[in-house]
Formats: structure tokens, sequence, C-alpha cells
């Protein structure tokens, strides 16, 4: 076996990249490079794409998600009657195709995610979608383990009242991707999907709003934790321990939380965190509310309508899944 792909070797470099955080952003897809920001030193890098991805049209690659070193690009050639997808490995810049779903490219995309299940060791795409000629609460969830290369999809008949979230969060093994009612006298709760056993699960939302006002709040993920973040309000919700409503702590600040993207952590030590505010990167404080411009240097785009993903440099366990027999 590779040192790359040795499991204690994985582990290692995990633990000591675990706060070396990378971003990158699909806007800055060009041509058969990802322009990726290394946050720990402030700079700009590029990574070239050893695959087909520099047939595609001008602007038409793009990042669905994330997860452990891994991305979902997009690629779209003007040939195909939908785009391409991959799963790219960053560290060992290795991809893999994933083929054409009909039952999941023929309907209204809601929303994409990659996740994790770690204790099968395998990476899943997970797609959420609708009939546009239905209600919205006509949903279906789609997903595709890399260790099996088969698609799947779930038909959910549950939902009275439902609304994405995005970008999904993928926090202990499962993507939390919406708010949603299982009837209409019922509180409203945080709707996942359990990567492991591929199933749906719920959470419970905090007392203080889990009628009136959840559908105000973005779910994100935090060191780990799963949190709650408004619109605009002077308070963010993080559930200290996953699964357990009690666990669910209210953070105030002095100032109202602007209609910030948290991204990651920013440095080991500090209570920063990385965040997209409009058009810019910021660093906030959750302490006190305040946040101020961190500028990439050499890069001046215009981040806003970007689809922006962050992960701690690793190796995946293997360079992929191996596929089941």
């Amino acid at each position: 076996m590779a040192l790359i792909t040795n499991p204690w070797f994985v582990k290692l470099h995990q633990t000591q990249n675990q706060q070396r955080q990378t971003v990158v952003v699909d806007k800055c897809i060009v041509r058969d490079s990802l322009i990726c920001f290394d946050i720990d030193r402030g700079i700009k890098t590029v990574d070239r794409l050893d695959f087909p991805i520099q047939k595609c049209l001008i602007n038409s690659a793009w990042i669905n998600g994330s997860c452990n070193g891994m991305v979902w690009l997009s690629t779209y050639d003007g040939t195909a009657r939908s785009p391409v997808d991959y799963i790219y490995n960053c560290s060992t810049r290795e991809f893999k195709r994933i083929p054409y779903y009909q039952p999941f490219d023929e309907r209204y995309s809601l929303l994409d995610a990659l996740g994790y299940a770690q204790s099968i060791h395998d990476f899943k795409v997970f797609g959420v979608s609708f009939d546009p000629f239905y209600e919205v609460e006509d949903v279906s969830v789609h997903v595709f383990p890399l260790r099996n290369n088969t698609w799947k999809t779930l038909e959910i008949d549950d939902f009275v009242e439902f609304r994405e979230d995005l970008p999904a969060t993928h926090p202990n093994g499962s993507i939390h991707f919406g708010f949603c009612k299982l009837d209409f006298d019922d509180p409203v709760m945080i709707a996942a999907f359990d990567l492991v056993e591929d199933k749906l699960k719920f959470l419970a939302l905090p007392d203080d709003i889990m009628y009136s006002y959840s559908y105000s709040y973005s779910i994100r993920s935090i060191g780990g934790c799963l949190c709650l973040f408004p619109k605009e309000e002077k308070e963010f919700w993080i559930m200290k321990e996953y699964g357990l409503k009690e666990s669910w702590t209210r953070i105030s600040s002095a100032n109202a939380i602007p209609l910030l993207q948290p991204l990651c952590p920013f440095k080991e030590g500090s209570d920063l965190f990385l965040s997209l505010l409009g058009h810019k990167f910021v660093l906030y404080n959750p302490k006190d509310g305040s946040y101020k411009d961190f500028i990439i240097d050499g890069f001046q785009e215009d981040l806003e309508d970007c689809n922006l993903v962050a992960f701690a440099e690793a190796v995946s366990r293997t360079s992929f899944p191996s596929e089941e027999k």
C-alpha cells in the first residue's frame, strides 16, 4: 500500500493539517485550473486539474460541494444534454466521473452536496430535487456512494412544508439540507440524511425559534458543531452535543450579526472565523459580532453570487473508496 493511502499516514496528515484551511471558488475555475486560497498564508494558489475540464465552455464549470479534501465539480461543454460531474481529490489529484442519472438530472434540483461517512469510509454524492409540476413538498433524495458506484432514489412523502438550506452542511456523518414540517401543527425541524444508514432523520430546534422564527435562520457547521445563524439578529445558536435538543446554546453578541456565510475557523488559537459578506472575505468574531476585511494577496475578484467551499487540507483514507464487487 502506498504511503499516501496508508491509514496511519492519513490519520497523521489529517491531524497535522486540521487547521490548514483552503478555500476554492467556482467563479475562479480558469480553463483547466482551480484557483485556491491558502488561508494561513493569505495567498492565492493555482491547482492544475489533470482531467478533461479544459474542454468545458468558459464560465461553465462550477463547484457543488466539498468534504474531507474531495471536491464535486460540474462542467458543461455545450454538447451534452446535462453537465458532466466529477469528484476530484485535491491531495492526490485523482478524479472520478459520476454517471448520468435521469431521475436526478431531469428533475428540478434544490441542492447538491458531498458528504463522508467515516465509519464505512465512503464518500457519497447527495442531491435533493422535486418535480416542478407538483408542489415543492414532493421531494426526492438521490444518493451516489462512490464505493458501490450506483445511484439510488428515496421518495419523501412526509413533508407538508420544506425549505432547502444552502450550502448543505455535513457534521456527524449526516447531511443537513433544510427545514421541514411533518404535520401542519408540528414544530419546524432540521431535515438531515444519515450517510451510513441511508435514511432521513430529524433534529429538533431550540424552543425559542421552533415555531415562529426558524425559517429566518440558516444551518451551518463550525468546528464540527451544528449552528443556526440568523439573517439579522444579535445571536446565533450552537448544538454542543449532536442530536440533543437540550444542548442548543444561545450565543449573544453586542452587535447585530450581518448576513454572512461562515466558512471555516481562521487559525489555531484564534476566536475568528473566515466568512463571506457580500462580495468579500471578512474575519468574524462571534463574541462581539465584529468583523474586518480579510485580503488575499493577488486576488481582486468580486465574490458575490459565487459558490465557495472550504476544507481542511487532508488525504482521504483511500484515493477513492474501492468499489464493491
